[in-house]
């Protein structure tokens, strides 16, 4: 079954062309009806969108153009010191070597799993040293939680969670839940008490009104302290690579006052710092694959010559479990993966993994800007915030240090690309479910 979609793009109030596109009704994040709806964007065109039955409305690429395409014609600078920091060796698959830019020479793994099957010795060795121990994992039914946690329980760790939706929790978990509750200090003290690590994932990707990230920066900052009142042996907190680099955008500026918080506090600590996680069930990359795989032009934010370094996610679990379970503390790292692309190389490793035949277009970044706000209200989600676009054109989604997890995109791109991009991944779904 598909959903038809009918553009109409006018110039000066005058109608120039229409054109309508079939997508798929399986591929959508739910049924949507949409009524005309005019962009609030200060551009040339006016574009005014007619959706017939179930539909939802995907304009992005096709902002500021008069006709559509037939959809069926065929660096790393200088590190500089940091406290304490730690070097640590490269995790994940050890003997692909790194590469830069998209070259590879490595055969790719025939199935996904097996970009793995190599740890599993590891994990073994680790379960008799750590069980026994109590955890704690913020959000461990999120993306990046649910990978720390599974480890710490593959490894023998009792392993408990803060969520903000205690009552789902999933059918047969062995992880105790708790409310995170940042206003009610009692009951955030009792989940804490007897950890010996924590393990910090918390954040609010997304700025709710002129307050959302220095909310984020409050209930760190309890958590924190709730932590340090409890005697929780070792704190590790989840950051963002260049932090400190960003002042302008509230994301980066509220982790870089959180990681002040934290050194200042006296607990012992570690920071971890992600640049893009990538792997089963991520949202972005998914998402840029399900819009390569059902339409026909897809648009890159300016020149698409800015930096970005990925880090699978499972290595990035790997790293900062082992980080956890040191007996020392202080370590500030970055977790990220081998491999640096610009994001023009990204997109067109994954147009070809999915074997898309869209045509692939820079336009100007306050374009891309109004069209991810439009498409997200279309969507009923963020696609990809004005902060966020900035942040991936500021070049900030690439590390000033040397690789620490060592899975290569391209390999776990050969073995994955069969699943990516069929579904579109809410991210506001995703939040309201877990």
């Amino acid at each position: 079954m598909t959903a038809e979609l009918s553009y109409g793009t006018a110039v000066r109030g005058h109608r120039r062309s229409k054109v309508s596109l079939r997508v798929p009704v399986d591929s959508l994040p739910h049924p949507l009806h949409v009524v005309p709806y005019r962009t609030p964007m200060d551009t040339p065109f006016d574009t005014i969108i007619h959706v017939r039955a179930l539909a939802f409305a995907i304009t992005a690429p096709y902002l500021g153009m008069e006709s559509l395409p037939n959809r069926h014609e065929d660096r790393h600078p200088a590190e500089p010191a940091s406290r304490d920091r730690q070097r640590l060796a490269p995790i994940g698959r050890a003997a692909l070597p790194p590469t830069h830019r998209g070259t590879s020479t490595v055969e790719s793994p025939d199935r996904p799993h097996e970009v793995r099957s190599r740890k599993a010795d590891k994990v073994a060795s680790a379960a008799g040293s750590d069980a026994g121990t109590t955890a704690v994992v913020t959000g461990a039914f999120g993306y990046s939680g649910h990978h720390i946690a599974q480890l710490l329980l593959r490894r023998g760790v009792h392993v408990r969670t803060l969520t903000n939706h205690p009552v789902r929790q999933m059918d047969g978990t062995r992880i105790e839940v708790h409310s995170l509750d940042f206003l009610d200090e009692r009951r955030l003290r009792a989940a804490l008490r007897g950890a010996s690590v924590m393990y910090n994932t918390y954040w609010i990707r997304f700025a709710e009104g002129p307050a959302g990230h220095e909310r984020a920066v409050a209930n760190s900052k309890v958590l924190i302290d709730a932590a340090l009142a409890e005697g929780v042996g070792h704190f590790v907190h989840v950051s963002i690579a260049n932090a400190d680099q960003a002042p302008s955008l509230s994301y980066y500026r509220g982790k870089a006052a959180v990681e002040e918080h934290l050194r200042g506090s006296g607990l012992a600590f570690s920071i971890v710092r992600p640049t893009l996680l990538y792997g089963h069930g991520d949202i972005l990359l998914n998402n840029i694959a399900w819009f390569l795989r059902h339409l026909p032009v897809f648009g890159i934010p300016g020149d698409g010559d800015y930096a970005i370094q990925p880090v699978f996610v499972e290595d990035y679990a790997d790293l900062i479990v082992e980080i956890g379970q040191r007996a020392s503390s202080g370590t500030e790292i970055d977790a990220v993966g081998p491999d640096t692309y610009t994001f023009s190389e990204l997109v067109a490793l994954l147009r070809g993994a999915v074997s898309s035949r869209c045509v692939v277009m820079n336009v100007p970044p306050r374009l891309a800007r109004g069209a991810a706000n439009l498409v997200g209200r279309a969507l009923r989600d963020t696609v990809l915030s004005g902060e966020e676009i900035d942040g991936l054109m500021a070049g900030l989604l690439v590390s000033r240090g040397a690789p620490t997890c060592s899975t290569q995109f391209e390999a776990w791109l050969a073995a994955a690309k069969g699943g990516l991009g069929h579904k579109y991944a809410s991210e506001l779904a995703r939040r309201v479910r877990l």
